[in-house]
């Protein structure tokens, strides 16, 4: 499912930056970062709710398993873009202003490009992302037990927040409604990735968890299915009226929400099978690398081509999706995996060491 949400980003992005069009299949493709987010909650909380997060080398074996997991490939999707647009940031010469520029080098590998209105897309966009998925996995070992203990309180409370954003927004930037996102001001910025403003959907996805620990099985999977294709009906046919804020940030839950317990309920068929695994394994580095792709086969085009792919956009689309798909796989092998247990093993063992020394076991 993740390489799938992965897939509708990039062709998202892809079918306005070639054809400078929105068709109505496409036209929600932000939507798979909203489905990211839920599934981050989910899947920590699945896997840290019996960890003992007051535990000292508990909270730091949490956190560099975190790190480890999506820092390398982050740093190669900062990197590669920065390298490529280190001229016009010299001259200043981008979207966003002068003193954003300044800083977007060194708030950009640190992830903290999604908290400055200006910062989040000035340099590889999906990355701002990744700033949010930082902030979340900071606040998760706070929330996850209180959460867990009483989620019909939180799914209220979330839904109170959310809602409380988007109607603050239309009161603050009502001329922001619409076609944000094609749009890249810093008020668009703000609202569309500011990590306070996309939290309510990681706090979903572990709202999801609490339940579908406690009743799993209580709804057949073909249900969860048939409502997420309701759900999906349901937003295209009235997307005209609703707000893009909703739908950007977080609305299309309705949708996402029964397609991953759906999914945690499923044992067989064609998404468990590994070549679909794989590509579900590489999704990260596609998400991350699409843009990069993008600026790649520009370059390349203009400088070794002459321009020859710009009249035939189905062709440099093509050209490009192969070109991400393939760099998502270099990535995943020389990269991702590499230092994910590079960085594992180095801090792994000194953080479980320091844990000993605070805590020695007694002699017997």
């Amino acid at each position: 499912m993740r390489f799938f949400a992965a897939l509708h980003v990039m062709w998202f992005h892809y079918e306005f930056y070639f054809f400078k069009t929105r068709t109505v299949p496409l036209s929600l493709g932000y939507s798979g970062v909203t489905f990211f987010f839920l599934l981050s909650g989910f899947i920590l909380s699945h896997r840290y709710h019996g960890v003992d997060f007051s535990v000292a080398s508990q909270r730091a074996a949490y956190l560099v398993a975190r790190v480890a997991r999506i820092y390398p490939a982050y740093l190669v999707a900062v990197l590669l873009p920065l390298a490529l647009l280190l001229p016009k940031f010299l001259r200043g010469g981008t979207d966003s202003g002068e003193w954003t520029m300044a800083l977007v080098p060194v708030l950009a590998p640190l992830g903290l490009q999604s908290w400055v209105p200006g910062a989040a897309c000035a340099l590889n966009c999906p990355t701002w992302s990744v700033s949010n998925e930082l902030f979340f996995y900071l606040v998760f070992p706070l929330v996850l037990p209180l959460v867990l203990a009483r989620p019909r309180f939180w799914l209220g409370f979330i839904l109170a927040y959310a809602l409380a954003i988007c109607l603050a927004y239309r009161a603050l930037w009502p001329d922001h409604m619409q076609g944000l996102s094609d749009r890249n001001d810093s008020i668009t910025q703000f609202m569309l990735f500011f990590p306070l403003s996309r939290l309510p959907e990681f706090l979903l996805g572990i709202v999801a968890f609490a339940f579908w620990q406690r009743r799993r099985g209580a709804v057949p999977t073909r249900m969860l299915l048939l409502l997420a294709v309701g759900g999906a009906a349901l937003l295209l046919a009235f997307r005209e009226a609703i707000p893009e804020i909703a739908l950007h940030n977080g609305l299309t839950a309705m949708v996402w929400v029964p397609l991953i317990l759906a999914g945690a309920g499923i044992r067989s068929g064609l998404l468990v099978r590994p070549p679909l695994i794989f590509l579900g394994r590489i999704s990260y580095s596609l998400y991350l690398l699409h843009d990069p792709a993008f600026m790649l086969q520009r370059v390349a085009d203009k400088h070794l081509l002459g321009g020859m792919l710009l009249p035939m956009p189905w062709l440099a689309a093509a050209v490009t999706t192969l070109l991400a798909l393939g760099m998502a796989v270099a990535c995943f092998f020389l990269v991702e995996e590499p230092g994910r247990r590079a960085i594992v093993t180095r801090w792994s063992a000194p953080a479980a060491w320091r844990e000993r020394m605070r805590n020695p076991v007694p002699a017997p």
